[in-house]
Parts: C-alpha cells; sequence; structure tokens
C-alpha cells in the first residue's frame, strides 16, 4: 500500500477516456437494454476495490465489510438503469459505498463497538512497539499502517483512504463523499498529521532507508 501523507447516490465528476471505463459503460448500456450480464461483469471487475474500500472505511471489520459491499451492488443494481455516465462508473459505486458505510458508522451498535475497537488497539499499541529491525519488514509496517488508519475519526479515515490508499482524484473524491473540495482537503491532512505522529518511527525508518540508498548509489 502506498501512503503518501505529506443525499444522493448521483453521479458526479468528469467522465474518464480510459479503456476499462469505456468497457465499463459499453457493459453498463448492455444491462440497460436488459442483459443481466452486463451488471454481473462490472461486480466482477470492481467488486474486490469495493470491498476494500468497505474494509478500510469500516475499521478492517469483515463482516460488516461484506454486508456493506452487498449492499452497496444491490443498491447500484437498482440503480444502474439511471446511469447517463456523467462520471466513471467506479466513482459512482465508489459513492454508494461510501453512504453505505456511513450509515452504518452512525449507527449506535457501531459505535459502541468501535469504541471498544479504539480501546483496545491503544492498549495494544502501547504494550507492544515494534524494534527498528521489525519495522524494516514491510509487512510489519504494512500492519502498523493499517492499524493506525482503523483508528482515525471516521470522516479523516474515508478520506486517507480514498486519497492515499485507492489514489482518487480530489475531483472523484469530491464526487464520492459530497463534500466540497476544500472541506476534503482540510479534512484529509488533519488525518495525514495524525498518521504522522503515530507513526513517526516508521517514517524515521524510511527515510534512513532511503539516505543509505541514495549513499549508496554515490559511494
Amino acid at each position: 500500500m502506498t501512503l503518501a501523507l505529506g443525499k444522493g447516490e448521483s453521479p458526479g465528476g468528469s467522465a474518464s477516456s480510459d479503456p476499462a471505463d469505456a468497457e465499463d459503460y459499453a457493459w453498463i448500456l448492455e444491462f440497460q437494454a436488459g442483459r443481466e450480464q452486463g451488471f454481473n461483469r462490472l461486480v466482477l471487475r470492481h467488486k474486490d476495490r469495493v470491498y476494500g474500500l468497505c474494509l478500510r472505511l469500516l475499521s478492517g471489520d469483515t463482516a460488516e465489510a461484506e454486508d456493506a459491499a452487498q449492499e452497496a451492488f444491490v443498491r447500484g443494481y437498482r440503480g444502474l438503469r439511471e446511469f447517463r455516465g456523467e462520471a466513471k462508473f467506479s466513482t459512482w459505486m465508489y459513492r454508494i459505498a461510501v453512504n453505505v458505510c456511513k450509515n452504518k458508522m452512525a449507527s449506535r451498535s457501531w459505535r459502541e463497538a468501535r469504541l471498544g475497537i479504539d480501546l483496545d488497539t491503544a492498549d495494544a499499541t502501547q504494550a507492544s512497539s515494534p524494534s527498528p529491525s521489525q519495522l524494516l519488514d514491510a509487512k510489519t509496517r504494512q500492519a502498523r499502517i493499517e492499524s493506525a488508519i482503523a483508528r482515525l475519526p471516521d470522516e479523516q479515515r474515508e478520506l486517507v483512504v480514498l486519497r492515499d490508499v485507492e489514489g482518487r482524484s480530489y475531483e472523484e473524491i469530491a464526487a464520492a463523499t459530497g463534500l466540497n473540495p476544500g472541506t476534503v482537503k482540510s479534512r484529509l491532512n488533519r488525518g495525514r498529521a495524525q498518521l504522522r505522529e503515530w507513526l513517526r518511527d516508521i517514517f524515521l525508518v524510511l527515510l534512513l532507508m532511503a539516505l543509505a540508498g541514495t549513499l549508496g548509489k554515490h559511494g
């Protein structure tokens, strides 16, 4: 994972000339013409990324993420006949998935469960700080980053996931979340700042690795 820290479900944003997006639109037209296989192809292409988005937005809860991804595609199925291509299908589906996850996160049961997760994660983080040698391991760094993202407040986590994990543009994020670009950037900056604080040991190790690589090239 690359982490660059530095009420409707109508589409928004701009269409893309990417061949995959054009193929998506062809499948949409196939579905709108009454052929169900068009939607099945869309699901096969996008199901892993939609599930991954839901998983990170819902702090790694696999059961909730599976349920959210399934509900998102059900909503997508119901709304796809009205799709007119004003945005990429993936951006449209991301907006639906984000809305489904927001509804889950707004529930009382989610907030109560999240409180317990936050306390457990904080205790585990204080009890087990990895050694510098462990931080050199990519899997260890990945786990630390995923854990830190899961601890972020919901409104910051969704933007960090969309921008720094999924690599979505600010325009796509604004379309998917319904936020204006200024709000997107300010919340994203707060989330990144918090991650830098929590993950400062990882950034130090990565900086030393980068310096070692640079010195090695000139040695």
